[in-house]
């Protein structure tokens, strides 16, 4: 009797504890140790009451989240590269803004990269070198011609040519030759140094909104 009572009660919906509503049980989280196996708030007030406890718990609920990633290091892998396939535009532009704030930490990790790979740098430039040098060329005429399009500015972060740690921008192929993207100057946009680097073997074109 007691199990047609709560079937029952699951079916015509329950009202949650937190804004009075009453919800399908759709609505609910499982809750194993409740009467009706459903949690007493409904989705959606419990994701804001979470997101309330982590603004004012900050440093707690990070402590937490890093401590259940490193003992769940496959399952956070596999949910973060679900979150990036669904918000590309968002991963990509929260990527751009945390490599603006950490421009040493990004050539300190390039760097780490680098001198832990050797052998997989070497190679990249190799693949890189014969398939430039098998294709057509713009010539420096033209990089100076697209320089002076953009103001000698960066079209990724905006900044100017002698501004940047080198004192130069860098070419770097809108559509990347390791994946076929010719080594023309319709492909091409300045980068800086940084920006290149972070760009890597990504097809992203900052163009667009950048023309002076």
């Amino acid at each position: 009797m007691g199990d047609s009572r709560t079937q029952m009660e699951i079916f015509v919906g329950k009202a949650c504890a937190d804004c009075g509503q009453t919800k399908a049980a759709s609505e609910y989280y499982r809750h194993p140790t409740n009467s009706d196996r459903l949690d007493k708030k409904c989705t959606e007030c419990r994701k804001t009451a979470s997101r309330k406890w982590k603004a004012e718990n900050r440093e707690r609920s990070r402590e937490t989240d890093r401590l259940w990633r490193a003992g769940n290091r496959e399952k956070s892998n596999a949910h973060s590269r679900k979150w990036r396939s669904m918000n590309r535009e968002r991963h990509l532009e929260l990527c751009r803004q945390w490599n603006a704030a950490n421009r040493d930490r990004c050539r300190a990790n390039h760097a780490c990269w680098n001198e832990a790979n050797p052998g997989r740098l070497a190679q990249w430039h190799k693949q890189r070198r014969t398939k430039v040098a098998q294709g057509p060329h713009f010539s420096e005429a033209e990089w100076q011609a697209l320089l002076a399009v953009y103001g000698y500015r960066c079209v990724a972060c905006r900044v100017e040519a002698r501004y940047t740690p080198e004192g130069f921008l860098t070419p770097d192929h809108v559509i990347p030759v390791c994946l076929s993207g010719p080594n023309t100057i319709d492909n091409i946009q300045p980068l800086c140094l940084d920006c290149n680097r972070r760009k890597n073997g990504r097809i992203i074109d900052h163009r667009t909104n950048c023309v002076e």
